[in-house]
This record gives C-alpha cells, structure tokens and sequence, in this order.
C-alpha cells in the first residue's frame, strides 16, 4: 500500500497496478478496497484501483462505486471528479443490472453523460466492449448519435501530416463501436433493437446496411442444418428454393410471376380473368386493386400450397398505400416457425403492383416503393410490378388506355430494370417486373 501512496502523491496515475494481478487473494483485495476509500487518494487514482476491483469482479468494490454516484454533481471540484470517475468506472465494468443507476442520470442530464463518456473515449480511444443488453446498447448509441453527430465529425482527411488524436474522434470511435457491438451480437434481439434505432434515426440510411450484416450474423450463428426430407425434396424437384436472405426470395418470387405469365399466356390463356367484357370484341382491363388481388392469389397458390420453398413458411398479407381506396402493394414475409407456432426471422418482400396506364408508372417506383415503403420502414427489399394490358382488344373509348404507355413491352422492361437497377442503393435492394397481361 506505500507503494500506491507514494504514486499517488507523486502522480495521477498507480503505475504498480499492472503488478497485483501476481499477488490477487481476497486479503489483498479487501485491502485494496479500503484503501480505495482513502480520502487522501486523488480522484484518478481512486478510480484505476476501482477499475481493477471491478474487473476481478468484486461486489463491494461495485457498490462503493455505486455509493460514489450523485447527482447533481458537487460543486467541489475533487467530489465532482471523484463521481465522475466512478461513474466511468461502471460504464467501463458496465453490467445489465447495474447500468439504470447510470443511464437514468445520463438522460436526465446530457452533459453529465458527456463528461463521463469523454472520460470513457479518453481511456479507450478505439472503443470498448460493453456488458449491455441488447436494448441497452441501443439506447446508449441513439444517445451517442445526439451527443455527436456525424455531421459533427472531425475530418482530417485531407491533412498531410500526422496529428495527435482528439477527444471528439475518440468519441467518435466510442459511438461507432457500440453499433459494432450491437451488429455483432448474432441474436434476434439485435436486429430487432437495430430496426428500433432505424426508426428512431431515419436520417441516417446506411444503418439498413447493418441491419442487414447484422441479420446475417444472426442467421449464421441460429443456423440449422436441413432436415434429410429437405435434402430430399431439393434433389427432386429443381422449383424447389433455399430462402436465407431477401436477394433469395426476390429470385423466388420473379420465378413464380414467370410462372403466372405462362398460364396467362399458355395454351389454355387463364388472361381473360383479368380483362372486363365490354363488347364482343372490346375488354377493359380490370382495376388495379383486382389485378394486385389476382397476383397475391396466384402467389398464395405456387408458393405456399406447392411449397416451393422449403425451409421457411410464407406469408402473404395485402398493404394500404395513402391515397384512398390505394392497397396496391403485397407483403411477402418467407418465416421461420417455433414449435408453438410462432414465427420469427422474417424475410420481406414489399411488392409494389401498378397497371400500365397509372400516371405514376414511370416515377413510383421510386417515389411509392423506395422512398415510402424501403425508406420510411425497416425493410429493404422492394420489387416493382407493372401489369402490361397494351393491346388492340382494349378498347379505344377506355379512358386507362389513353393514359398507358406509348413503348413495346420489351422497351418497358428494358427501362424498368435500369430503373431498379439504379435505385438499388443505400441498402436497397429493387427489382421489377413487366407482367404480360395482353389479351392475344
């Protein structure tokens, strides 16, 4: 114990510490815990043998510094600093149970937090590995995002010489670390907990890119191997699918609208079901909320009754766009299924369904499937299909037909796929499809 007084009469820092690890008993550690308490110690040093004490998991020493803790902060300056150490103390030794007493603070008061985190940054300019929950390391990084935005951000980017790291890029990587930690715990509770932050940051588009890495991460460490019936059935029939990611199920579902333009166009053409009789010669197509109607049926028929994929569970559910009487859009969730029935790890699919002659055709799958359904929601994955009715039995006095497109059906395919191609950015993924629905 001369030892530690003298380095801290002589210093802010127990340069000895690294040495107890070779003499760790319980006596040692009740010594070193009264000795914590030592008024004499300055605050700094109070706090690295508070450190250590926590970090051999010692409960006593967790309560002192849970004892420690006061707010408001004392006006004195060493009582003032000695809190803060303490609460930078736990932060650090951070533990589920423990972390209201700090947080609660926190939020009521912001620069509170800031000292204490800058104190955090300062320490471990890299970042730090916290004992969070996973709604716990949430909360702390949308708190982190307010305390230091990105826009905030020092840039050296374009300095030519080396400079001494700030406190503000430590607390940078401070920030970005506990979202790193949260991307890679590999569980369900993540991901949900990073959709919240999603929300909760709308600003911010990158993070569908770490939803997405860190649902990976959840699949890889969930994974089940496939049943031998599985095998089986993906060995026999090659219209049987894997689906593990949104890119997989998109595939799934273009296959199966492939399908359903075979049998409008087959040799026994089921196309008439989608056109209204008007003369003998003349049809109308029918509206758009029947023809998505008629898409989500056939969906529901290939893909849940044939099973056509076989390790997830397909859910279809119809949307409700904003303008009235406006359901043109079809959720496709491919689930995985506990034993109780309860379903889980959903992959979605937003399809966004439009007839040829809307008058947003050419501008909604920007405007109505990315910039409302991808980017308002946690979803990221969007496939646009237009229904082409162009053809010489739609009649002339149709008012639909006025408004339809003036191009072949392949120059319309041709354009809509560079458009999806296009708007598959900022972790979107957007494809499309022309659906042949003519009448021959």
């Amino acid at each position: 114990m001369k030892l530690i007084d003298k380095e801290n009469h002589d210093h802010d820092y127990i340069f000895v510490i690294d040495k107890f690890k070779h003499c760790w008993d319980d006596r040692f550690e009740l010594a070193l815990l009264e000795k914590t308490k030592d008024k004499l110690l300055k605050p700094k040093c109070m706090g690295e043998l508070l450190d250590v004490l926590l970090k051999h998991e010692s409960n006593e020493a967790r309560e002192f510094a849970n004892s420690l803790i006061a707010f408001p902060l004392p006006s004195a300056e060493d009582e003032r600093e000695r809190v803060l150490q303490a609460a930078k103390v736990i932060v650090v030794n951070s533990q589920p149970s423990s972390w209201s007493l700090i947080w609660s603070i926190i939020q009521k008061d912001s620069s509170f937090g800031r000292l204490v985190f800058e104190l955090v940054g300062n320490q471990y300019s890299h970042g730090i590995q916290l004992n969070l929950t996973e709604k716990q390391l949430a909360d702390l990084y949308i708190w982190l995002v307010h305390q230091y935005p990105f826009a905030e951000d020092p840039d050296y980017s374009n300095e030519v010489f080396a400079h001494c790291e700030t406190t503000r890029e430590r607390l940078r990587n401070l920030r970005n670390s506990v979202l790193v930690q949260l991307k890679q715990r590999g569980t369900l509770q993540a991901c949900a907990e990073l959709q919240r932050v999603i929300q909760e940051l709308p600003t911010i588009t990158w993070l569908k890119k770490t939803l997405l890495e860190a649902q990976k991460n959840m699949r890889r460490k969930t994974w089940q191997p496939l049943k031998p019936e599985e095998i089986i059935q993906l060995v026999l029939d090659q219209d049987k699918h894997l689906v593990q990611d949104g890119n997989q199920l998109l595939n799934v579902l273009l296959e199966s609208l492939k399908r359903l333009e075979l049998e409008l166009q087959g040799e026994t053409p089921a196309v008439r079901d989608l056109w209204d009789k008007i003369s003998n010669n003349y049809f109308k197509p029918i509206d758009e909320n029947a023809f998505s109607d008629y898409v989500k049926r056939f969906l529901d028929k290939d893909l849940k009754s044939r099973g056509i994929i076989v390790n997830r569970e397909v859910e279809l559910r119809r949307g409700y766009g904003g303008e009235p009487g406006e359901r043109t859009d079809i959720h496709v969730d491919a689930v995985l299924k506990r034993p109780n029935s309860e379903t889980y790890d959903p992959i979605t699919v937003i399809i966004e369904v439009k007839g040829c002659w809307h008058s947003e055709v050419n501008t909604a799958m920007a405007t109505q499937l990315v910039e409302r359904y991808l980017k308002d929601n946690i979803f990221s994955y969007g496939l646009y299909l237009i229904g082409w009715f162009n053809c010489n039995q739609w009649d002339d006095k149709n008012s639909r037909k006025k408004k339809a497109l003036k191009i072949s059906i392949d120059e319309a395919r041709k354009q809509f796929d560079e458009q999806a191609e296009r708007l598959t950015i900022s972790g979107n993924v957007v494809r499309a499809y022309v659906l042949n629905a003519s009448l021959r």
